[in-house]
């Protein structure tokens, strides 16, 4: 909990940089408020707009930064990469439904979960199933956006997956929370059920 005198800034740390809109108060963007993000200068990115790409598409979360590489999941079913420092489209992948997660990645690969935000109920007591349509989990190749496997989900691809080790975390909207190995979309261990 925060002390009622101080504000909680995390971009004040001195182990981290971070640019601002102004000197004066973090960015008040999506995600960027108030303490819940941090954004850390990095050299392949400008530090104020210089460019503008049209998707066509709205969005559903923030951006990652792979190198010099801009990683975009856009709710008009596509996954992007632009140039940071130029804005051009490098590639964009076409997944089964929207991507409303942030891309993660290491190395060479990046991880995209997609579905949308439909809602059904399903049998007793009222379990809900977040998700109308296919959904799945990506495996995409950064240099060119082909995908490198892709694992078919109940629910809903949301939210962001996460690294542990070599596995691929992964929670998705039918409430079941699995691991997969990173390298090839395997089953690491099996699915736990998880029903609220």
């Amino acid at each position: 909990m925060q002390h009622p005198n101080r504000t909680f800034a995390p971009y004040r740390d001195p182990a981290v940089s971070a640019f601002h809109s102004d000197r004066q108060n973090g960015w008040k963007q999506f995600r960027l408020g108030g303490g819940l993000n941090v954004v850390v200068e990095n050299p392949n990115v400008p530090a104020e707009p210089q460019w503008r790409v049209e998707t066509g598409g709205t969005y559903s979360s923030s951006p990652s930064v792979a190198g010099d590489a801009l990683l975009f999941a856009n709710n008009d079913s596509h996954v992007y990469a632009i140039g940071a420092g130029t804005g051009k489209v490098r590639w964009r992948t076409l997944a089964a439904n929207e991507v409303m997660t942030q891309p993660i990645y290491e190395g060479k690969t990046a991880f995209v979960g997609a579905g949308n935000s439909g809602s059904t109920f399903w049998g007793a007591p009222f379990y809900k199933l977040i998700g109308a349509g296919p959904s799945e989990l990506l495996s995409l190749d950064l240099r060119d956006g082909n995908i490198l496997w892709r694992v078919q989900l109940p629910g809903t691809g949301m939210p962001t997956p996460a690294f542990v080790g070599p596995v691929l975390i992964h929670g998705n909207g039918a409430g079941i929370v699995f691991g997969v190995n990173r390298a090839d979309g395997s089953y690491r261990w099996e699915p736990i059920f998880i029903l609220t």
